[in-house]
């Protein structure tokens, strides 16, 4: 099943998520390394476009602390259909923590 962007911001809108999202428009205060997390509200408005997550192979290619890992997991993804990368290793160890 592929989703597109659009698709995502179609759902997004219908279901009352601010959509205005980026790293330019956090008060024009940049962060190191440029970490910017992602929201909760904004995974979980994606969850219903993605079907079961068992069945799934993700990856999440900028895992951060794993705050996008935390609501898959919390969703039905497992351990096991998750892979998640992470360059900074204090983040990636945090991250390793969910699985």
């Amino acid at each position: 099943m592929e989703v597109s962007c659009d698709d995502i911001a179609r759902h997004a809108f219908k279901h009352g998520y601010d959509v205005r999202m980026s790293s330019t428009n956090r008060g024009g205060q940049r962060h190191a390394d440029d970490f910017y997390s992602t929201p909760e509200w904004a995974t979980r408005a994606l969850l219903p476009l993605l079907g079961p997550l068992a069945r799934r192979r993700i990856l999440e290619p900028s895992a951060g602390t794993g705050a996008i890992v935390r609501v898959l997991l919390a969703a039905g993804a497992t351990s096991d259909n998750i892979t998640a990368c992470e360059l900074d290793e204090e983040r990636a160890a945090e991250c390793r923590q969910l699985c």
